[in-house]
């Protein structure tokens, strides 16, 4: 699933990770609407421009 820059730009946790692709902390809020997003297109996998990212969340 190819992701847009507009809807990078709606996901900024989502977008910030894939930038610094590293782990972060990310608010409750924000993680259920991006884990929601990711559902909807189907697929945890996502290409941006031309690299491939596996997207996921640890809960503590």
């Amino acid at each position: 699933m190819c992701l847009t820059d507009e809807e990078l730009n709606q996901y900024p946790a989502l977008n910030e990770s894939i930038i610094s692709q590293n782990l972060m902390k990310v608010k409750p809020d924000e993680w259920t609407r991006t884990d929601d997003f990711l559902d909807q297109k189907g697929s945890r996998f996502v290409k941006v421009g031309e690299e491939y990212y596996e997207i996921g969340f640890i809960m503590v």
